[in-house]
């Protein structure tokens, strides 16, 4: 059987929605480099289109080809048993017990 037909349809969707996403960043980059090349002549605009139109017909290939190349965008989240960040209560509880165990302070049963 063909490694390309024994995908289920859910990994379908995900591979032809990253091809959409990149198709539209890669004719999103065309339009913004014709637009700036407003002043050139038409022929140079049109071969900034025939190239953006061939890279994006040439996407689907491309991504069969070549090998998937992952950068990690945020870092990996620490636990939130190790590592947690101070929040506003803590703060709170904190001038609490300052207040509560600072010599001379009165206590509940001294009221």
């Amino acid at each position: 059987m063909n490694a390309i037909t024994s995908l289920p349809l859910a990994e379908w969707l995900a591979v032809l929605a990253q091809l959409a996403l990149k198709a539209t960043l890669i004719l999103a980059l065309t339009a913004a480099a014709s637009t700036l090349l407003w002043r050139a002549s038409a022929a140079v605009r049109h071969m900034v289109w025939c190239v953006g139109v061939v890279c994006v017909l040439a996407l689907p290939v491309f991504s069969v080809l070549i090998p998937a190349w992952e950068v990690p965008i945020l870092p990996a989240a620490a636990s939130a048993s190790t590592a947690r960040a101070p929040s506003a209560l803590d703060a709170v509880a904190s001038a609490d017990n300052a207040v509560a165990t600072a010599p001379g302070a009165a206590s509940v049963d001294d009221a």
